[in-house]
């Protein structure tokens, strides 16, 4: 037995071939034309609460349709990894987790089908993001309001699920006439560092502190729960911007939750929003908190000790690695360049103008 296993650990650990570096340089671009999107998508707000364009799938979409499903899911795992952990909080990337998980196996699935158009797939991938989404936020909440959002969610979801469909095919006929061969791949696997201790003793807190607060009813104790969860973003240093970033956002969700519930069951109405809003501010405050503690720019070594045990257990984890090393790489400058090229262009107003935008980020993310 030990001796499989340790033939197993050594094929994992077997060198990648050039043609194997390609393909995942080529993963890695795209993880980063993922996160860019995201980053653009920002400068375009949809003023209806939980509705978001999508833009970060379309390259997962294009992944899908080139015939790659394995690099699909990896693109999609990258983008919600480093999108969390550089753009978000843990909080953040649990809806996107669960949404993306679910919306994955509906298109890789349906794209498997000669009759269904990549739009169709798109669509189907968007509504089970959605219910991902509603699934969260039921669970956190400790409500069933939310679910009274679902049929604007879902009509939202099909318009901006079509919209990713076209732009995706669109962007697969941009890479069928790109030169991708150029992606610098040279980068020798990173060497697995252990996590420092506080970051580890960190992040078991916050799983613990989650626990605790969705088990929580009463507001004296979720009271004094937020009060921690403040103390940690002040003990952590965490800037006056990202704190009332994450204000506005436990404002944003609460005014809507409140209005949910006065139309749906008023009476109670403002206790049950009163504890909706106090998990969801306890919670924030913990992730914005724990957030200062990551060490951002060594993700890269992060996740490569991470996933180490896997590559003990046989797994092959140094194409992901060198994947996420690639979209890392690609993705400081890139994000300067996108933010003048929003500046310079403005914000789009038109399927044509999101086209043009999508072909310049394409330019952007393969030159670096």
């Amino acid at each position: 037995m030990w001796i499989l296993s340790r033939a197993s650990q050594r094929a994992a650990e077997r060198p990648l071939t050039p043609a194997e570096r390609q393909r995942w340089a080529r993963i890695g671009l795209l993880a980063a034309l993922a996160m860019l999107l995201s980053y653009a998508e920002t400068f375009l707000p949809i003023p209806i609460p939980g509705v978001k364009l999508g833009l970060a799938n379309i390259a997962v979409l294009a992944t899908i349709a080139m015939g790659d499903a394995g690099g699909a899911c990896c693109v999609a795992a990258l983008k919600v990894l480093a999108s969390g952990l550089l753009f978000g909080t843990p909080l953040t990337m649990a809806y996107a987790a669960v949404g993306t998980a679910l919306s994955l196996v509906g298109m890789v699935g349906l794209s498997r089908l000669r009759t269904m158009r990549l739009w169709m797939v798109s669509v189907v991938g968007s509504l089970l993001h959605e219910l991902g989404q509603l699934l969260v936020a039921g669970a956190l909440l400790g409500t069933g309001v939310v679910w009274h959002l679902a049929p604007v969610l879902y009509l939202a979801g099909c318009a901006t699920g079509a919209l990713c469909g076209v732009l995706a095919q669109g962007l697969v006929a941009s890479f069928s006439d790109a030169d991708t061969q150029g992606i610098s791949c040279d980068t020798e696997l990173i060497e697995a560092r252990p996590l420092d201790w506080r970051v580890r003793a960190a992040f078991v807190a916050l799983v613990a502190f989650v626990v605790v607060v969705l088990r929580q009813t009463t507001l004296p104790v979720l009271a004094v729960l937020v009060a921690l969860g403040l103390a940690g973003c002040l003990a952590t240093r965490v800037t006056p911007r990202a704190l009332a970033a994450a204000l506005v956002s436990v404002a944003g969700i609460a005014v809507t939750t409140l209005v949910l519930q006065l139309l749906v069951a008023p009476q109670g109405a403002v206790q049950v929003t009163a504890v909706a809003a106090a998990r969801l501010a306890a919670i924030t405050f913990a992730s914005v908190a724990f957030m200062r503690l990551v060490p951002t720019e060594h993700l890269s070594s992060t996740v490569a000790w991470l996933v180490s045990p896997l590559t003990r257990s046989g797994v092959r984890t140094q194409g992901f690695v060198l994947a996420l090393d690639v979209a890392l790489g690609l993705l400081p400058r890139a994000s300067q360049a996108v933010a003048a090229y929003l500046r310079k262009q403005g914000r789009p107003r038109s399927l044509r103008d999101l086209r043009c935008m999508l072909r310049g980020l394409v330019g952007i993310a393969i030159q670096g």
